[in-house]
C-alpha cells in the first residue's frame, strides 16, 4: 500500500526548490478538511509536484482523515525498521509519517504533512530551512463544540486537550497562521496562497 493519498506532478518550465509544508492545529481545527479540499481542487493550480503522505496512526480511521491504521505492535515494528521519517505520540496514540517523503524532497517535490505542534522543534532540527510550518486556528468555543459533537472523549478529556493546545500554541510558534473561521474553500485558498509564496521565493 502506498504511503501517499495524493501525488500530483506537473511539467515545470523552471526548477523550484523542495519544501516541507508542516501543518499543525488542534483536533477539530479543520486541518484534514483543508488538506482534502486542496487535493481535490487547488493543488493542481500551483503547477508544482505536490505530495501528501498518509499518516500512520494507532487509531482507526475517521470519516475525514486520510490515515493508515496500525496496531501498536505494528507501529513499533515499523519504527524499529526505520520506516518513519517522523513519529510522535499524542493523546494516547502513536503517529508517524513514512520515510518515503525524504526521497520526494530529494526529487524537489513539495510535501504537505499533517503534523504535531509538539513535534515541530524536532522536525525543524531535522529538515532545517526547507520546512515551513502553518498553523490552522479556530476560536476555542468552536473547537470545544466540534470535539463534543465528535463524541470520542469525555468533557474532562476535551478540556484537558484544549488546555494542552493553548499551552503549546503559546510556546511553539509557526511560520504562518491561517484562521479557519469562514468556509473551507476560503481557508484552503489561503493555505495554497501561502504555499505558492514560499515555494516561489528565491533564496
Amino acid at each position: 500500500m502506498s504511503d501517499f493519498f495524493n501525488l500530483q506532478t506537473q511539467n515545470l518550465s523552471t526548477p523550484l526548490k523542495n519544501k516541507l509544508i508542516y501543518v499543525v492545529g488542534a483536533s477539530g481545527s479543520g486541518k484534514d478538511s483543508i488538506i482534502n479540499y486542496c487535493c481535490k481542487h487547488l493543488f493542481e493550480t500551483l503547477l508544482l509536484p505536490v505530495v501528501v503522505p498518509h499518516r500512520f496512526i494507532t487509531r482507526q480511521d475517521t470519516q475525514h482523515e486520510k490515515s493508515l491504521y496500525l496496531t501498536e505492535d505494528e507501529f513499533l515494528k515499523k519504527s524499529e525498521q526505520n520506516g518513519f521519517a517522523m513519529q510522535w505520540q499524542a493523546n494516547h496514540f502513536y503517529y508517524g509519517i513514512g520515510k518515503d517523503i525524504d526521497a520526494c524532497l530529494l526529487d524537489n517535490c513539495v510535501v504537505v504533512v499533517n503534523g504535531s505542534r509538539e513535534y515541530l522543534p524536532v522536525a525543524k532540527k531535522k529538515y532545517g530551512k526547507i520546512l515551513y510550518s502553518i498553523a490552522i486556528e479556530v476560536p476555542v468555543d468552536v473547537l470545544e463544540k466540534r470535539l463534543c459533537e465528535r463524541g470520542r472523549e469525555s468533557i474532562d478529556d476535551i478540556r484537558l486537550r484544549l488546555q494542552r493546545h493553548k499551552q503549546l500554541s503559546e510556546t511553539i510558534k509557526t511560520d504562518a497562521v491561517i484562521y479557519n473561521v469562514g468556509s473551507v474553500a476560503e481557508a484552503s485558498q489561503s493555505f495554497v496562497n501561502k504555499i505558492s509564496t514560499v515555494t516561489h521565493l528565491v533564496s
